[in-house]
């Protein structure tokens, strides 16, 4: 989808916009239908702390269409997910899950991945932010949203349900992306596929948040994450390659390689070692 809008030239802004406005309004209908409120008695540093989740969201997202327009489909996906590091080592160090060898070789690898990204993508161009600053950028903030939702599934899921938690933060992400298309002047032109696109955004952004909190309860962090980036880097690559053609050097193959790799030996499946 923002394949789409990058290269339908449509306002980003606008189509994210649109994303968190019908994701909050979908996600309070969740709550309503379930007889709860729209925004429970949350603590005041979990407002603060859903102020700034719910600000990074919407950064990521428009770094990601820039880098999917710049970088490519699978690139970026990759780079976006081998972040699952931050929140494995989120749940070891402050949750207590066990770090083994496997994990380990698996931090390493991750470091490789992202260097091989990183070197194949440099930019000579100064007059705009080089690609490869735009695949770290993609690793560190995907990474710090993520582990948000480590947090929120061990400290407040008890007194708040994930359509609670997702309702504040895309409440905070929509007037955050409406500030900017005020600012910018691009709400002027919202127009019919804006609309669309972010329509088709939002429902599948709201609720595959939701599912993976629910999958953080079931399982460890680093079974959870894996499984869903593994799918995600796999699948993102092949749409890339069939249906925008994106050209993928020999060294950034290597980097899909080793970035799924990583991913497997995170995950931590079979007897730890």
């Amino acid at each position: 989808m923002l394949k789409s809008i990058e290269t339908r030239k449509l306002s980003t802004i606008n189509v994210l916009t649109v994303n968190y406005l019908i994701a909050v309004v979908v996600a309070a209908g969740l709550n309503i239908s379930d007889g709860q409120s729209v925004i429970p008695d949350f603590p005041f540093w979990f407002f603060l702390f859903a102020v700034v989740v719910g600000c990074l969201f919407i950064v990521n997202f428009f770094i990601f269409s820039k880098s999917v327009d710049r970088n490519g489909l699978g690139v970026s996906i990759a780079s976006m997910r081998v972040s699952l590091l931050i929140p494995i080592l989120v749940s070891v160090i402050i949750y207590g899950e066990v770090l083994n060898l496997r994990k380990l070789a698996g931090i390493v690898v991750v470091f490789i991945a992202m260097a091989l990204f990183i070197s194949a993508r440099r930019s000579i161009d100064i007059k705009r932010v080089s690609n490869h600053l735009l695949l770290i950028a993609l690793f560190g903030i995907t990474g710090l949203v993520d582990s948000s939702l480590k947090v929120f599934e061990r400290e407040m899921l008890g007194t708040a349900t994930e359509a609670h938690f997702m309702t504040t933060l895309f409440l905070v992400s929509f007037i955050t992306g409406l500030s900017v298309s005020l600012w910018k002047g691009d709400i002027k032109n919202l127009n019919i596929r804006e609309v669309f696109y972010g329509s088709a955004i939002g429902i599948p952004n709201l609720f595959s948040t939701i599912l993976l909190i629910k999958a953080l309860t079931l399982v460890d962090a680093s079974a959870a994450y894996s499984l869903v980036n593994l799918l995600v880097i796999a699948g993102g690559t092949f749409v890339g390659i069939f249906i925008w053609k994106d050209k993928v050097t020999p060294k950034e193959w290597l980097g899909l390689f080793f970035a799924l790799i990583a991913i497997l030996l995170l995950a931590s499946f079979g007897e730890p070692f």
